[in-house]
């Protein structure tokens, strides 16, 4: 019993080649999440409160004169789409009290040479100045109120699904704007 105390002691005092290699991929580890944050300082997110997504292209013509697709970049739609899987975004209940999630924003990566792309697309031009589409030189993927931050100034698409409270909206500003349009003798004007 004493010699098995021994020989576990001196297993332990000893540097083995686990030890040395768990060090070293440790060190690799840190190196290679530290590449990894570099890289992602060079992407992109685009941030976009459209309900669908979107192909930007670019087309060139062949020696025919015919068009043919040179580069597509997809920015992801689904803003205030509901979806009973997702769990990002505004919860509420459905008519059966299942929990359905809306985003009001969904965040696209793009890399660097796909946003100079981007900032040549007319398309995509428009659609920034229309507000529909913000570009963020930091990740805010998981973070719900940034993004909620963000998209309240932002304008929303026409496409979006009615729910109780914009229907609401829209018969008051109907009501408001049928009040607007009578003379003070209750007539139209």
């Amino acid at each position: 019993m004493f010699s098995r105390r021994k020989t576990l002691s001196f297993r332990i005092g000893k540097p083995t080649i686990s030890k040395i290699f768990s060090h070293y991929y440790s060190i690799i580890f840190i190196l290679l999440s530290d590449l990894l944050r570099l890289i992602n300082m060079s992407n992109k997110y685009v941030l976009s409160t459209m309900t669908n997504s979107i192909y930007y292209c670019d087309y060139q013509k062949n020696k025919s004169g015919i068009p043919f697709l040179r580069k597509k970049v997809l920015i992801h739609g689904g803003a205030s789409i509901p979806s009973s899987k997702s769990g990002f975004g505004d919860m509420s209940y459905d008519n059966e009290g299942r929990p359905i999630w809306t985003a009001s924003g969904v965040i696209t990566v793009v890399s660097e040479s796909d946003y100079e792309f981007l900032l040549k697309n007319k398309v995509f031009n428009e659609h920034l100045e229309q507000n529909l589409i913000k570009v963020i030189n930091h990740d805010i993927t998981g973070s719900q109120r940034e993004i909620n931050k963000l998209t309240n100034t932002m304008e929303k698409d026409g496409f979006r699904q009615l729910t109780p409270q914009t229907v609401k909206a829209k018969i008051n500003d109907k009501l408001k704007i049928s009040t607007y349009d009578r003379n003070p003798n209750g007539n139209r004007l």
